[in-house]
């Protein structure tokens, strides 16, 4: 054997055993990735869920707020309904 084959082939195994540790490495690196993507996620669900708790009444004040102005706006209706009937009995 010639010695450039012998060197060829040398640094062909030290470039394939290289490459092997980058892969194992790369592996548990997205593994370790993929966790904590998993835990993030979980923690902005939780954050999401506790803020729906706490928006969920000031939603609910909301359509009541939004209830009692339709009320008063068929209250004050009404009113001017019966003032415009009171009107009309003085004028006649």
């Amino acid at each position: 054997m010639d010695i450039i084959q012998l060197i060829f082939i040398i640094i062909l195994s030290i470039v394939a055993i290289v490459l092997t540790v980058v892969g194992v490495q790369l592996f548990l690196v997205l593994r370790d990735l993929r966790n904590a993507i998993k835990r993030i996620d979980s923690g902005i669900h939780d954050v999401q869920s506790k803020f729906n708790q706490a928006v969920g009444p000031l939603t609910q004040l909301g359509g009541a707020v939004a209830g009692m102005k339709a009320g008063f706006k068929v209250v004050e209706t009404f009113a001017s309904w019966l003032n415009r009937d009171k009107k009309h009995e003085t004028t006649s």
